[in-house]
């Protein structure tokens, strides 16, 4: 009897695991109009000028330095764009 109260309750808590992994990642679809919805500055429009990105770029890596930078990432205009640093990686 103590076996099959184990049995339930280490299925219960299983299947309670694979419910949440299943449900954040099916948030990830969401996450451009989750970051877009929070955050006011994400709904501007993107300019993917030289012109416009040059000063931006020159900014991040004044701030973070070329040791420090491992890439940004810019897309295109549907794209949010993404960076990482080491220091993000300790």
């Amino acid at each position: 009897m103590v076996l099959r109260t184990a049995h339930a309750w280490a299925g219960a808590v299983l299947s309670l695991l694979i419910a949440v992994l299943g449900l954040s990642g099916s948030l990830l679809v969401f996450k451009k109009d989750y970051l877009r919805a929070v955050f006011p500055e994400a709904r501007a429009p993107v300019s993917l000028a030289p012109s416009d990105l040059g000063p931006v770029l020159n900014g991040i890596e004044a701030t973070y330095g070329p040791e420090g930078l491992l890439y940004v990432s810019l897309g295109d205009a549907n794209i949010i764009a993404e960076m990482r640093t080491r220091s993000a990686h300790r």
